[in-house]
């Protein structure tokens, strides 16, 4: 998502009633988060900017510049947390561990996060759905690295085999969005 440099059409603040919206739109999509997180995502005297891109893509930053989401469609059905929302709240979404750190160095260079790559837990695969947000973590670190979509549920993952494309990666560490 974030691979190529793209500029910004333009920057706006958000209103009152849009930062209420947003949060809607945020507690629906993320579940698991108390409004606590939220409040340390989007403190509420902080100012909130609105950046639009060429591509569709909406960029929410925090005051001081941090994003902290975006929306890949520009409807708000694509919500996504940026890896610094992830680092500040870290079970925002649920979570795939990587086997090691040499699967890392792909994910970090924009490749998509495949099953052979997947550390699966004793308990085994947990459940998911196609099309949700998860997150990406690796061993020893709790801070995730990437974040994207699932291209298949659990259950067509386990039909597969365990093989091929777990996550459409849509963001991740150190990609051109840290420049944002």
């Amino acid at each position: 998502m974030f691979k190529k440099s793209v500029e910004a059409k333009s920057h706006q603040r958000l209103s009152g009633a849009d930062r209420k919206k947003l949060k809607r739109t945020l507690r629906e999509r993320f579940p698991r988060a108390s409004d606590l997180d939220f409040d340390a995502l989007l403190p509420p005297k902080v100012e909130i900017t609105l950046s639009k891109f060429q591509n569709r893509v909406l960029v929410y930053s925090v005051e001081g510049g941090l994003p902290m989401f975006f929306d890949i469609d520009g409807r708000g059905t694509d919500i996504f947390p940026t890896v610094f929302a992830l680092w500040k709240v870290p079970d925002l979404l649920p979570s795939f561990m990587l086997k090691g750190g040499e699967v890392s160095r792909f994910v970090i260079g924009g490749a998509d996060l495949m099953f052979p790559g997947i550390s699966i837990p004793s308990e085994g695969l947990p459940s998911f759905l196609s099309g949700e947000p998860w997150a990406i973590k690796v061993p020893g670190n709790p801070a995730p690295i990437a974040v994207g979509s699932t291209t298949m549920s659990s259950t067509e993952a386990v039909k597969a085999g365990l093989r091929g494309k777990a996550l459409r990666i849509t963001h991740y560490y150190r990609d051109l969005l840290w420049q944002v």
